[in-house]
């Protein structure tokens, strides 16, 4: 009895050591699938832009809480925020460039004070001496908010 547990504690460890080599077999294919795959790493902040801005060292005021947040860079493509973190962005392509340092950003935020009635820097008399005036100022209004 002593004798078959021996040889099945001595069949269980040969198997264990053939697994082992083929693992340890194996191991240098498993390190080199690993290493190729850590070294084509792809940047979350690389970019290709084709009508871009970045804006850089701004400082965000949060709608929600009203903190504000360390300086920050943000990315926009076209019309969309692609980007905001601290670390600065891999920017090709095209694009502007506005640094916002001492300037705060606020998401949200909207000029709600505005005179649609009139023509800034008219007086009422004025815009009736100057209806091309008045035309040209009220085709371009609305531009102005967008």
């Amino acid at each position: 009895m002593r004798n078959y547990g021996l040889n099945a504690y001595t069949t269980h460890t040969l198997t264990v050591t053939n697994n082992s080599n083929k693992l340890m077999n194996k191991l240098p294919l498993i390190a080199i699938v690993l290493i190729t795959l850590f070294s084509f790493k792809i940047a979350e902040n690389e970019f290709n832009l084709s009508e871009g801005i970045l804006i850089k060292n701004a400082r965000v005021i949060s709608p929600k809480d009203q903190s504000l947040s360390k300086e920050v860079n943000i990315v926009i493509e076209k019309d969309k925020i692609i980007y905001i973190g601290s670390n600065p962005p891999d920017i090709s392509g095209e694009f502007n460039i506005i640094d916002a340092r001492g300037k705060y950003i606020i998401p949200g935020l909207i000029d709600s004070h505005v005179h649609v009635t009139s023509t800034d820097g008219l007086l009422d008399e004025e815009e009736l001496e100057n209806p091309d005036i008045v035309k040209s100022y009220r085709t371009q209004l609305p531009k102005s908010y967008l």
